[in-house]
């Protein structure tokens, strides 16, 4: 449960994105969450802690994705303010 205001800003961040007409990174966000985070940390953690790590998979990819798409919105608004 702790995880979901995690969720909400990354989700509110690709919703910025899209609002703003920059889709690609909406997408880039989406891809880089699933394919490049949340798989490996998977196989990694599961690997090393077992069915723990499976469970902290999730959380971890949503705590390092919100940081990455706050820096990356905040990135494009100050250049959009230019």
């Amino acid at each position: 449960m702790f995880i979901l205001p995690f969720v909400g800003a990354v989700s509110m961040c690709r919703m910025s994105f899209q609002a703003m007409g920059k889709p690609l990174y909406a997408f880039a966000i989406t891809l880089v969450r699933q394919l490049f985070l949340y798989v490996p940390l998977l196989l990694i953690l599961n690997s090393i802690f077992g069915f723990g790590g499976m469970l902290w998979a999730q959380p971890v990819t949503e705590l390092i994705m919100m940081g990455a798409s706050v820096l990356l919105l905040l990135m494009v608004i100050r250049k959009e303010a230019e």
